[in-house]
């Protein structure tokens, strides 16, 4: 089977060093047009599920209201197809 098409770029998430009034605010770069679920974990074994976005843009920025609630929380955002 021959594949055409490309594979797809790579993402990157960015936390700023300072919460606003909605939490923590992090910087998703991704890929245009595509689904993506955003994780977090204080574990890195249990992920839960924080919400779907779709970039639009390639960038996007969201906030996790959460993340004072936590001595330490890790993200991840993972491709939905």
């Amino acid at each position: 089977m021959d594949f055409i098409g490309r594979n797809p770029l790579p993402s990157r998430l960015d936390a700023q060093t300072q919460f606003s009034e909605s939490g923590l605010r992090l910087t998703f770069t991704g890929e245009k047009n595509v689904r993506y679920l955003i994780e977090a974990t204080t574990n890195l074994i249990e992920w839960k599920p924080l919400l779907t976005l779709l970039d639009a843009t390639g960038t996007l920025e969201f906030a996790d209201p959460e993340a004072s609630n936590f001595a330490y929380h890790f993200y991840r955002a993972r491709r939905l197809d």
